[in-house]
């Protein structure tokens, strides 16, 4: 049996819109004309297509005024008497031998290139995938449609739950930028080291332990000791033999790391899986990763733009398809003539995807002012305005909402 063809379905869904045509634009909705394997069938649903649009309907008539080949089929699919109540179910069938005739067919061109030994095994990989991705349709209305004051309310009903109380929601994106040697790294770090330890990182008070994956793109663990054998304190021993005095009992399990010291290429085939095999295996309220510019190869002559769409649209599909919030270290440009903004390196399209865009100014007496490079998306409450050089965590919050 050819599972890629289903002639009673494809009969089904025609025979149905011929007894029903006012309901082709809902069938219109989820098949086009290819997705039929049947010459005859292709035909006559872009010949249905063409009246609606043209008339806003169509009959049999009218139909068969355009056949030229077709009156056959015409008559035959009149005498079917198919059940209008399982239309969806007919075309769901349809649809889905259609994505497997692609699916056929693309793996076949991709195992005719694998042949040829110039040919890139990771490229034709990246190109079945996208393909695979585009062909992930249902039939039917798409995800996220409704009505306005149901999609509004739910900022009453069902409010996106904080994973840092005032400070991110469950799918929210915060990107920290500041200078080099300002202590971004030491902020992300504790953020995530409190965080997991049900500790909130600014205001000190318990909080509910979350599931946080750092993802260090950058930072050595083994420099945490000086020559004398002291510990950092803000270095990845020195935070959590912190969370250990506050709380001796704190759950280390929610806390996991994925280090590269050498950085990360999160658009490349390796990297991206292992990224996402982390992310799906310790499933993560929370992700600190950075710093962004170790995260990325460029590609030749590939300007800001492009480079920053694509990665903003992996953040994207990893943070919602795992349902996790995002941390991420982003490094300001290079100043000049004495002054070095804090925009976000690179595109302005930085600028405006996050939800809160935080900046980290250090002052002449060793604070730190906190401020923002774009208004924030949501309320927010804990996040402070000055940070100082703690004596127990690395930074002491003040300036709270």
């Amino acid at each position: 049996m050819n599972v890629a063809v289903d002639p009673e379905a494809e009969r089904a869904v025609l025979a149905t819109l011929l007894l029903y045509p006012r309901r082709f634009d809902e069938v219109a909705t989820a098949l086009q004309p290819e997705d039929f394997s049947a010459v005859g069938h292709v035909w006559l649903f872009d010949a249905m297509r063409a009246l609606v649009a043209e008339h806003g309907t169509f009959d049999v008539v009218m139909l068969r005024d355009v056949a030229n080949d077709e009156g056959a089929l015409l008559s035959s699919l009149i005498g079917d008497t198919p059940s209008v109540s399982l239309l969806s179910r007919h075309v769901e069938r349809v649809a889905r031998t259609a994505v497997a005739r692609r699916m056929i067919h693309r793996l076949a061109d991709a195992s005719s290139a694998l042949q040829e030994p110039s040919v890139d095994p990771a490229e034709v990989l990246d190109t079945l995938t996208a393909a695979v991705e585009e062909d992930r349709y249902v039939g039917g209305l798409p995800p996220g449609y409704g009505l306005f004051y149901d999609w509004a309310n739910t900022a009453q009903e069902s409010p996106r739950p904080w994973v840092i109380p005032g400070v991110i929601r469950r799918t929210g994106r915060v990107i920290v930028v500041a200078a080099e040697g300002v202590g971004k790294s030491t902020l992300g770090r504790q953020v995530a080291v409190c965080t997991a330890a049900g500790r909130h990182p600014f205001r000190w008070t318990e909080m509910e332990p979350r599931r946080v994956l750092v993802v260090d793109a950058e930072n050595d663990p083994s420099t945490a000791y000086d020559e004398q054998g002291t510990v950092d304190q803000g270095s990845p021993l020195g935070l959590v033999k912190t969370a250990d005095r506050f709380n001796p009992e704190w759950d280390r399990a929610n806390l996991a790391v994925w280090s590269r010291p050498e950085g990360i290429d999160i658009r490349s085939r390796r990297d991206a899986a292992w990224l996402e095999s982390a992310i799906a295996d310790f499933r993560p309220d929370l992700i600190v990763a950075g710093p962004l510019y170790k995260m990325f190869r460029r590609a030749r002559n590939e300007d800001d733009e492009t480079l920053g769409a694509a990665l903003q649209t992996i953040f994207d599909r990893l943070r919602t398809r795992y349902d996790t919030g995002l941390w991420l270290e982003h490094h300001a440009p290079k100043g000049q003539n004495g002054v070095r903004p804090l925009d976000p390196f690179g595109t302005s399209l930085w600028m405006r995807w996050p939800d809160i865009g935080v900046t980290m100014t250090l002052q002449d007496d060793g604070t730190v002012n906190v401020g923002r490079f774009r208004q924030d998306r949501y309320s927010v409450t804990g996040i402070p305005l000055v940070l100082e050089r703690g004596a127990t965590w690395p930074w002491r919050a003040s300036g709270l909402g």
